[in-house]
C-alpha cells in the first residue's frame, strides 16, 4: 500500500468518526493508529541496527562487545538522570522511558558503538 493511501485512508477514516460521534470521539483511534506506528517505528529503530552487525564480523564483536555495552548503560543512566534534572525540553513530552527513550538506548547505541570503535581504533 502506498503511503498516499495510507495517508488518504487515515483521514477516511477519522472523518467518518467525526460524522458518525461529534468531534471528540475520533480522538481515541487516532492515537491507536499513532500508538501502532510508534510501536512499528520503535521495532525498526532496534532491528535495523542490529541487523547491521551481520556484517561486522564475529572478531570485531568479542573485542568491542564490553566497550559497547559499557557506552550502552552509560546512555541509559544519562537519559534517566537528564530526565530527572530536567536537561532537555521535549516538544511532546514522553509518557514512558521504555516505550520512547529506551529503544534509542538498544537500538542504534550499542551496534553504533561497536562500529565506531571498530573504525577508530589504532587511528588516533
Amino acid at each position: 500500500m502506498s503511503e498516499t493511501a495510507l495517508i488518504s485512508s487515515f483521514f477516511k477514516k477519522y472523518l467518518d468518526t467525526l460524522k458518525n460521534n461529534g468531534t471528540n470521539s475520533g480522538r481515541g483511534e487516532i492515537q491507536k493508529m499513532a500508538s501502532k506506528r510508534h510501536k512499528v517505528l520503535n521495532l525498526f529503530l532496534i532491528l535495523i541496527p542490529w541487523l547491521s552487525l551481520l556484517f561486522l564480523g564475529k572478531r570485531s564483536i568479542k573485542r568491542y562487545s564490553f566497550a559497547g555495552f559499557f557506552i550502552a548503560i552509560f546512555e541509559i543512566i544519562n537519559h534517566l538522570y537528564g530526565r530527572k534534572r530536567n536537561w532537555w525540553e521535549f516538544y511532546d513530552k514522553p509518557n514512558s522511558f521504555i516505550r520512547d527513550e529506551l529503544p534509542f538506548d538498544i537500538g542504534p547505541y550499542f551496534p553504533m558503538s561497536l562500529w565506531l570503535l571498530k573504525f577508530s581504533y589504532g587511528n588516533f
